[in-house]
């Protein structure tokens, strides 16, 4: 029993992470997932206008610190083994919709609270 090993997902199993551990000879202090690469690539040319107005002398730099910040927030997530659009709108609208909804996601009436006075009658005795 102490060889089993359970898995939420079946994404998990058979999704392998290549890594880039060294560039030119040389050994990275940590190894850069390469999914972790190529979303800061494609990140960066959309952060570039950015980029520019952040820092104008070496735009270039804030873009790169920009699009590696995007990229290590990708690697973060966690879709659940969903597709990661969707996970995302799922996410969205779990934080938008109010949080009282019957199953088929519509919101649930509130009932209206009224205000009983509960004040006794005085007894006089005669």
């Amino acid at each position: 029993m102490a060889d089993e090993r359970h898995f939420n997902s079946y994404r998990s199993l058979f999704k392998i992470q290549f890594k880039i551990y060294e560039i030119g000879g040389k050994t990275l202090p940590r190894p850069i997932p390469l999914e972790g690469l190529i979303i800061g690539l494609v990140v960066y040319f959309p952060f570039l206008p950015i980029g520019r107005l952040v820092f104008p002398s070496h735009p270039w730099l804030a873009t790169l610190a920009m699009a590696t910040g995007v990229a290590w927030a990708a690697l973060q997530l966690d879709p659940q083994g969903k597709f990661a659009p969707t996970f995302i709108k799922d996410l969205l609208l779990y934080l938008v919709r109010p949080k009282t909804t019957n199953l088929a996601g519509r919101a649930i009436q509130n009932f209206h609270r009224y205000r009983v006075d509960w004040s006794i009658p005085e007894v006089i005795e005669d």
